[in-house]
């Protein structure tokens, strides 16, 4: 069971540095965006499909199978995966909103840039904080419970 979480807890901090990448091209096209400047719209499309495909089909599975797992060790794992969970709604109904704000500028709608950017950046920070939690509190918590102190 050690092994398999210390592969989970690797697993997914190679998904989390690949998201943030392209957490930050996104945050570069919508500085583009916010400077009255034309971002590329096909690039912006492709990240928001590529993550909406990889959380629910990749990232958030093995997610769910750590949750699984480690909220069976203590107390204090099962509370912290309560309020990551919880938190993973919003960050997937900001990537909504965002999908539907670009889905409007596609179609020639009138869209305020700052709608566009709030939008965008809603989503960025929920993503960024969802990561930062699981690196800073839950990873820690699941790997101490499987995994033998070093000595």
């Amino acid at each position: 069971m050690r092994a398999v979480m210390r592969k989970m807890i690797q697993s997914l901090r190679r998904d989390h540095r690949d998201i943030e990448q392209i957490l930050r091209v996104l945050e570069q096209e919508c500085d583009v965006f916010c400077r009255a400047e034309r971002p590329d719209y096909e690039l912006v499309g492709e990240i928001i499909e590529y993550l909406g495909s990889f959380l629910d089909q990749y990232h958030y599975p093995k997610e769910d199978l750590l949750f699984k797992i480690a909220r069976k060790s203590n107390a204090t794992c099962a509370r912290v995966i309560d309020s990551i969970a919880a938190e993973r709604a919003g960050a997937i109904s900001s990537l909504q909103a965002l999908c539907e704000t670009l889905r409007e500028i596609l179609n020639e709608h009138r869209v305020q840039r700052q709608t566009f950017e709030d939008a965008a950046r809603a989503f960025i920070l929920h993503e960024r904080r969802q990561i930062e939690r699981e690196e800073r509190s839950l990873f820690p918590i699941a790997q101490s419970a499987f995994v033998p102190a070093e000595r």
